[in-house]
């Protein structure tokens, strides 16, 4: 039985609607059969009620994370741009590790930042700036 593709799972930018997207994940997914999911923020688009926060946005990728792991999904988390922010913010008890401990199945083995800030879990965009290393970073480990 051949091994299960992991699940891509792409977190936009602040400006931009999943649509802007739609080329990329057709291209995306034919070419290389991986699924990818991608998750509307709540921070983009004009929506009643008071304004939505990084928070909302990362308790709605978490909630989205966590369906997809339920099911049993290894994913990759990716965030364009300002997506880099809350995919930091949402990751607590999301990992394949942290899952497996608690004897749940699925959850994320990486994260990918795609021309995104990467900042440490709990801290804000301007402080992911202070003393930030310029270049390609990578780690082999998601918390």
């Amino acid at each position: 039985m051949a091994a299960q593709k992991r699940t891509l799972v792409l977190v936009p930018g602040s400006f931009n609607h999943i649509e802007f997207y739609i080329p990329l994940i057709e291209k995306f997914t034919s070419e290389t059969g991986y699924p990818l999911h991608t998750v509307a923020l709540r921070t983009v688009g004009k929506k009643p009620g008071p304004l939505p926060t990084i928070y909302d946005d990362a308790a709605f990728i978490a909630s989205e994370v966590e369906k997809l792991a339920d099911d049993g999904k290894e994913m990759v988390l990716m965030g364009h741009s300002y997506g880099g922010i809350p995919i930091s913010q949402c990751m607590e008890g999301l990992s394949l590790a942290a899952r497996e401990k608690e004897g749940k199945k699925g959850g994320v083995v990486r994260i990918a930042y795609m021309t995104a800030l990467v900042p440490a879990m709990g801290e804000n965009a301007l402080a992911g700036l202070e003393g930030c290393p310029t270049g390609y970073t990578e780690t082999d480990e998601v918390s």
